[in-house]
């Protein structure tokens, strides 16, 4: 299974924005930089290679998706 690596911010994000009874964060893991280690399944991975822009890390990918989906901009 593909993982990302995400930041708490970028977590907490999709958090808020998962549907009622949705979960994920057992399956999440901390690095001890701070950050995760989230298991995606393929389809996931591959969506996310497809979006990345020049430069973009995982969480940076992530983050700009579900900040337009909501329509927020970056902090």
């Amino acid at each position: 299974m593909p993982m990302i690596r995400i930041t708490s911010e970028t977590l907490q994000l999709i958090r808020e924005q998962s549907s009622p009874g949705f979960r994920f964060v057992p399956t999440a893991r901390r690095r001890p930089d701070g950050d995760w280690d989230l298991p995606v399944d393929d389809d996931v991975a591959y969506s996310i290679g497809m979006a990345r822009l020049p430069g973009e890390a995982d969480d940076d990918v992530v983050s700009r998706l579900v900040r337009e989906a909501i329509g927020k901009k970056p902090d």
